[in-house]
C-alpha cells in the first residue's frame, strides 16, 4: 500500500517561520491575517522540493550602529500579502538567534486535507501605498529610535510618597477606563478591535476585570477566585523559562507578547491595589514574570524592526524606479490616443492617487498604533513595577528611557485620516522650527520648557508628574493654561 506524504505547512507560515495548524482551505494563521494560503503539492512516495518566493536571509547578526537610520523593504512582497499581521499585513519573520524565544501552543490538524490555492496577480499601483507607508513610518520604525536609554538612578529621595501615590491611582483609573471605555493612554481602542487579533487572554483579562469592578462583598469571594485562576490559567499556558531566563522554545509573535502582557499587567494592577491581603501577595509573587514579559515584548519588536531594515530585498529606491519607467512607457502609449481619453485617463490618475494617499495613511496608522502601543506599555510596566517597589523601600536600578509620542490628539484620533492630517500638521510646526513629539522619556523636561501642558497627551503629562513631581508639573500646566486646562490627580 503507497504511503501517502505528510501534508506540510502553508508557505505563508513556513516563511515567517511559525507554526500553521494546516487548515483546510485556509489555516488560521492565514485566515486572521487575511492573506492568501497556499499549500506545496503533495505526492505519493516523492519527496517535493519548493522554492519559496523569497530567497533566504543571509545568516548574518544586524548591526544597529549601520543601520540605526535605515529601513529597506521589497514593497512587492508586502502588497502581494507575503509577510503577515502584526505589523499591518508585515511578518518580519526575525531569526531565532536575535529573537526571544517563544513559541504558541500548537494547534490540532484539520481532518479534512488542505486543497492548494493559486496565487492572484497583484496590480503594480497597490504595491505604491505600501511602501509610501513605510517610508512615513521611518521616524518610528527605525531601529535608532527601539534604544532604551539609562540614567544614573536618582536618590531615594527625589521621588516623594504622594507622588507615587497619585501614579499608582493613575494606573488604577486607566485599567477601568479600558474595561469601560474599551481603552485607555496605553492600551489603544483599534488595537484588539480592528486588527482581528483578540487573544483569549485578553478577552480573559477583559471578563475578569469586568467581574471586578461589578463586585460585592456579597460576591467578592467568587471574584477573587476567578482572578487568581485566571492569572494563573495565563501563566500556565505560556511556554517555560529556564532559572537563567533562557526561552525554551521558538517565539512568540510580538503581538501576542503585547496581549499577554497587558492580561498579566491588568491582574496585577487589580490584585497589588484592592486591599486584600492574599491578593497583593500573589500579585507580587508574579511581578518578575511581569518584568520578564515585558523585557521580552521589547525584544521582539526590536527583533522586527531589524529584520525588515536589513537590505535582503530589493531597494524601495529600484522599485520606484521600475515605476517610473512603466509609467513613462504607459504615457508614450496613449500620447497617441484621443483627448477624451486622456482626460479620462487623468481623471483615473487624480482617483488613483486619492486613493493611494488614504491607503498609505491606513498602514502608517496601524503601523503607528502598534509600533506606540509597545512603547507605551513597556514604559507603564517598568513605571508601575518601579514604584511599587520604591513605595516598599526596595530601590533599584533605572529600567531605562524609551521613544515614545507626546503629542495631544494623535493617541485619541479615531480614524487613519484624522491621525494623519494631525502628523502632517506637526511636520509642518516642525519645519518651522517647532520641537518633534516624538521623543525619549528621559527628555521630557523639554516639554515644560517649550510646550503647553494641553499640547501633550495625558500619558505624557501623567508620566511627568512622576518624573519631575506633582508640583512642578502643575505650575507648568497652570502657566500654559491659555491653550486648555488639563487635570492632573486622581
Amino acid at each position: 500500500m503507497a504511503r501517502i506524504t505528510k501534508q506540510k505547512a502553508c508557505i505563508a507560515c513556513t516563511e515567517s517561520k511559525r507554526r500553521c495548524d494546516k487548515g483546510a482551505p485556509s489555516c488560521s494563521r492565514c485566515d486572521d491575517r487575511d492573506i492568501d494560503c497556499r499549500y506545496p503539492a503533495t505526492q505519493r512516495r516523492r519527496h517535493l522540493q519548493r522554492q519559496g518566493p523569497f530567497p533566504d536571509p543571509p545568516a548574518q547578526q544586524p548591526d544597529l550602529n549601520m543601520m540605526a537610520d535605515t529601513l529597506i523593504i521589497d514593497a512587492a512582497s508586502l502588497a502581494t500579502g507575503a509577510w503577515s499581521m502584526p505589523w499591518t499585513g508585515l511578518d518580519f519573520a526575525p531569526s531565532p538567534q536575535a529573537a526571544s524565544g517563544f513559541a504558541a501552543p500548537q494547534l490540532l490538524p484539520a481532518r479534512s486535507p488542505p486543497q492548494p490555492t493559486t496565487q492572484t496577480h497583484i496590480p503594480q499601483h497597490a504595491k505604491k501605498p505600501v511602501a509610501s507607508s513605510l517610508a512615513e513610518s521611518k521616524w518610528f520604525l527605525a531601529p535608532s529610535t527601539w534604544r532604551i536609554d539609562h540614567c544614573p538612578t536618582p536618590p531615594q529621595d527625589s521621588y516623594p510618597v504622594a507622588v507615587m501615590t497619585n501614579f499608582n491611582r493613575g494606573q488604577q483609573a486607566w485599567v477601568r477606563r479600558w474595561v469601560m471605555e474599551g481603552h485607555n493612554p496605553f492600551i489603544h481602542r483599534s488595537l484588539y478591535v480592528d486588527s482581528g487579533h483578540f487573544s483569549t487572554c485578553i478577552q480573559d483579562a477583559f471578563t475578569a476585570a469586568s467581574a471586578y469592578y461589578a463586585k460585592t462583598p456579597q460576591n467578592e469571594t467568587f471574584v477573587y477566585r476567578i482572578l487568581d485562576e485566571r492569572a494563573a490559567a495565563l501563566v500556565a499556558s505560556q511556554p517555560a523559562v529556564s532559572l537563567d531566563g533562557t526561552p525554551s522554545a521558538t517565539m512568540l509573535e510580538t503581538k501576542d507578547h503585547l496581549a499577554r502582557v497587558h492580561a498579566l499587567y491588568v491582574y496585577t494592577v487589580i490584585r497589588l491595589y484592592d486591599g486584600s491581603v492574599s491578593q497583593r501577595a500573589a500579585a507580587e509573587d508574579l511581578l518578575p514574570t511581569l518584568d520578564l514579559w515585558c523585557k521580552q515584548l521589547w525584544e521582539s519588536a526590536l527583533a522586527d524592526v531589524d529584520s525588515i531594515s536589513q537590505a535582503r530585498m530589493p531597494r524601495s529606491s529600484e522599485f520606484y524606479s521600475n515605476n517610473s519607467s512603466l509609467s513613462a512607457s504607459q504615457e508614450v502609449a496613449t500620447s497617441a490616443a484621443a483627448v477624451a481619453a486622456a482626460a479620462a485617463t487623468e481623471d483615473s490618475s487624480d482617483q488613483h492617487a486619492r486613493q493611494d494617499t488614504f491607503e498609505t495613511d491606513l498602514m502608517a496608522w496601524k503601523l503607528w498604533v502598534l509600533s506606540e502601543s509597545i512603547r507605551r506599555t513597556w514604559i507603564i510596566v517598568s513605571c508601575a513595577i518601579g514604584v511599587y517597589y520604591a513605595l516598599k523601600g526596595r530601590w533599584g536600578e533605572c529600567a531605562g528611557f524609551a521613544q515614545f509620542t507626546a503629542r495631544a490628539g494623535l493617541w485619541d484620533a479615531t480614524s487613519a485620516p484624522q491621525w494623519a492630517a494631525m502628523r502632517r500638521k506637526d511636520l509642518a510646526r516642525k519645519d518651522g522650527g517647532e520641537p518633534d513629539f516624538f521623543i525619549p522619556s528621559v527628555h521630557a523636561e523639554s516639554l515644560l520648557r517649550e510646550m503647553a501642558a494641553a499640547e501633550v497627551d495625558e500619558f505624557t503629562r501623567h508620566l511627568l508628574t512622576s518624573l519631575w513631581g506633582i508640583d512642578r508639573v502643575e505650575d507648568w500646566a497652570l502657566r500654559t493654561s491659555s491653550k486648555g486646562k488639563v487635570s492632573l490627580i486622581y
